[in-house]
């Protein structure tokens, strides 16, 4: 993840645009419900070649722990 981009979280609401000094002209903010949130951070972590070495050992604890499953 190291050439991942990082964001910045706002520092007010968007409802809010009346305390933020600069304009807030074209700016669009969608809301996502918490369920397509945690889609989205699932299919991040599963797609990203520096978490394979987690997944793998949490797949090797998962199975220590559950031999017959």
């Amino acid at each position: 993840m190291s050439k991942v981009k990082s964001i910045r979280v706002p520092k007010k609401c968007w409802h809010s645009h009346r305390l933020i000094s600069k304009s807030s002209k074209g700016v669009h903010v969608i809301s996502k419900s918490r369920e397509e949130v945690l889609q989205a951070h699932l299919y991040i972590l599963n797609n990203t070649n520096e978490m394979l070495p987690y997944l793998d050992e949490h797949k090797d604890i998962v199975k220590y722990k559950n031999p017959r499953q």
